[in-house]
């Protein structure tokens, strides 16, 4: 039986061995952490994205025009839309109440437009009033939606012209008393946390079509 044990270079062998080996692990977890880290940023930006859409979506479905019975006898109730490519306000019935027996009706106003933000790009927001009052694009609480957002633009469907529109003013005489029949939203949103793209971040395109299902009748109640 050989008792001589190890010779310094067989520890040093052994050690520069297990280092490598160990560093090979290190690499690897690491690697695997970072990229399990940016799935999940991206999935979280997509989902918020995707909440943001279902959103716009949901208010623009139940857009409405109402008569005059709504507005009163001073007509002080204001009704209708009135959107640019990049700016919407209108009176929809998608209030959801939060609050019992609190002071608010079905019949509100909502907006969803750009404002600054604190990086290069700009934030989505939107506004909700709890109330109709006499402008559609004033009053309420506004709050931001989406962050990092490169891009916004909106266009309308005038189904009389059959054609999309860049604007809709329900009070001007080429859209009066109508509401579009689809409304387009188009978004790119930045991820800055991509580390591929680290210097201007990944963009991501998004695409949806917005029925307005009320929008060959005004709503008499």
């Amino acid at each position: 039986m050989n008792k001589r044990g190890f010779s310094l270079l067989e520890i040093m062998i052994a050690v520069a061995i297990l280092s490598g080996m160990a560093l090979i692990i290190n690499t690897t977890m690491t690697r695997s952490l970072t990229g399990k880290a940016r799935v999940e940023k991206r999935d979280e930006l997509l989902h918020t994205v995707r909440i943001t859409l279902n959103k716009m979506t949901e208010d623009l479905s139940q857009a409405f025009l109402s008569n005059s019975t709504l507005k009163g006898q001073n007509s002080i109730y204001e009704t209708g839309m009135k959107g640019t490519e990049s700016k919407i306000d209108f009176s929809t019935l998608g209030h959801l109440h939060y609050q019992k027996d609190a002071k608010d009706t079905d019949q509100v106003t909502v907006g969803y437009g750009l404002a600054a933000g604190e990086s290069d790009f700009q934030n989505l927001t939107r506004r909700e009033s709890s109330r109709l009052s006499e402008k559609i694009d004033e009053g309420g609480r506004e709050f931001v939606l989406l962050e990092n957002v490169k891009a916004f633009k909106l266009s309308y469907y005038d189904s009389n012209k059959e054609e999309w529109v860049a604007e809709w003013d329900t009070s001007q005489v080429s859209n009066l008393n109508r509401l579009p029949q689809v409304v387009k939203i188009e978004l790119t949103v930045v991820d800055r946390e991509d580390e591929e793209n680290s210097e201007t971040g990944r963009e991501y395109y998004f695409s949806t079509m917005a029925p307005v299902d009320l929008y060959q009748n005004e709503i008499s109640f």
